[in-house]
């Protein structure tokens, strides 16, 4: 073996930059990730709350169906609030005793994310968020 292959299998020097240079790429790949899709499940989350909130309020009287549009404004991720799309329906509207109210709420999954970074996986995909309430007899 010759002077010079001998030195550079003992050379230690830039190893650290080589893995440094192999890990990172990995290392970002995860941390967005967990970012995007943390920031998705809390969309979905705020979602959920949001119509169970309107869903709540209408059965109680004390919101009507035109004005739900409105009330999930302040309770929705603000960065899917101008993507998402209310959907109310009632079994019964005449019959307070027997009338269910159900409103879901659904946008995009690649607007629920902050990076976009994963957008094109989630392209194709919905988040909803509903809920379903026994509408209450007005006082």
């Amino acid at each position: 073996m010759s002077k010079k292959t001998r030195s550079f299998r003992v050379d230690r020097e830039g190893a650290s930059g080589i893995e440094f240079a192999l890990v990172t790429p990995v290392f970002l790949l995860i941390l967005m990730g967990v970012v995007d899709f943390g920031a998705l499940f809390y969309a979905q989350n705020s979602a959920q709350n949001a119509a169970r909130h309107v869903a709540r309020q209408i059965a109680v009287n004390r919101l009507d169906i035109d004005s739900a549009e409105k009330a999930i404004e302040g309770d929705l991720a603000h960065w899917v609030a101008g993507d998402s799309a209310l959907a109310i329906k009632e079994t019964n509207p005449g019959s307070p005793s027997t009338n269910e109210i159900t409103v879901s709420i659904t946008f995009p999954a690649a607007a629920g994310t902050l990076t976009g970074f994963f957008g094109s996986l989630l392209s194709d995909r919905h988040v909803t968020g509903f809920a379903t309430m026994q509408q209450e007899k007005p006082l």
